[in-house]
């Protein structure tokens, strides 16, 4: 079992406070949009607002989904709790499905049953504040995803970053509206839903790599840093698996054939572990089987599970 928390305190406060920080900012610009939409008819701003507090939702969830996250491996979750987080993730994908679906209803409801649309300057006034405010959370919350390895606040900002194309879209069908084009109410409403889905998609895919043990670290990577450790005649039957900000690997190495197994594991094998430790800060735990340097060794590749040995 890993007997330490798999996410720090400190970095999980610095999540849930950047998530409480651009929630309030989500709220209100949700509001503002969904207020002036239903105030003026236009079905594409409702959605937009729509979209807005779909952010907000994620915000919530994602608050909660990372103090689970920095709970500390036990019997239960002897790898650690960190993959809540991408479960989160999952969380948001169900939301943004929803929303997909019922804005495209929308939409078309919209051009089978025409509505009246009047709005006036502050209508475009609302929308420029909303795209700034898009534009500053979106970069924020991207620049933390990197800096705190953070899948959850990776898959938000890009769901905060589709809503400048959102409102961008939104603003120019004002435009067109406002010269009479009223069908561009209902077709940036369906802009707006094809964002939705692509932020879904990116999002599902991108748990569904985390929650199916995708690689984390290429494979020939780590052979080739393993392999130039002293000592490390060879190096194989290498997986990596888990979150950005907290992963596990297991590698076999082999050792001079002569050498005994207290020799190759206090020697070659703890230095091998050191070693990747400082490489990849974020590597939890490292599982390292040991194997003489001889033709046989060499030549597995698989596991034994496997009908060959891994």
């Amino acid at each position: 079992m890993v007997n330490t928390s798999l996410v720090s305190d400190e970095i999980a406060n610095k999540k849930s406070w950047v998530l409480k920080f651009t929630l309030i900012l989500n709220i209100a610009v949700s509001v503002l949009k969904i207020i002036t939409g239903l105030f003026t008819g236009l079905l594409n701003l409702v959605a937009d607002g729509i979209h807005s507090g779909l952010d907000s939702v994620s915000n919530y969830i994602g608050i909660h989904v990372i103090r689970i996250s920095k709970k500390p491996a036990d019997e239960n979750y002897p790898y650690g709790y960190s993959r809540f987080e991408t479960a989160g993730v999952m969380a948001i994908c169900i939301f943004l499905g929803i929303a997909f679906v019922e804005i495209v209803h929308l939409a078309i409801e919209r051009i089978i049953n025409p509505a009246t649309i009047s709005f006036g300057p502050l209508t475009f006034i609302v929308v420029a504040i909303s795209i700034a405010i898009n534009i500053f959370v979106a970069i924020y919350e991207k620049n933390k995803a990197k800096e705190l390895e953070s899948d959850f606040l990776e898959g938000d900002a890009e769901h905060t970053l589709s809503d400048v194309g959102i409102s961008v879209s939104v603003l120019i069908g004002l435009i067109l509206i406002k010269f009479g084009w009223m069908i561009f109410d209902p077709v940036i409403t369906g802009i707006i839903a094809l964002f939705i889905f692509r932020s879904f998609w990116k999002n599902f895919t991108g748990a569904i790599a985390t929650l199916c043990d995708a690689a984390v670290v290429p494979e020939d990577e780590i052979k080739t840093f393993v392999t130039s450790i002293s000592g490390v005649k060879f190096c194989h039957a290498i997986r990596s698996r888990g979150r950005k900000d907290a992963f596990f690997m297991d590698i076999h190495i082999g050792v001079h054939s002569k050498m005994s197994i207290e020799a190759a594991h206090d020697n070659i094998s703890h230095r091998v572990k050191l070693a990747l430790r400082e490489r990849y800060p974020k590597l939890i735990c490292a599982n390292i089987q040991i194997e003489p340097d001889n033709e046989s060794s060499r030549n597995r590749v698989k596991s034994v599970f496997k009908e060959k040995d891994y």
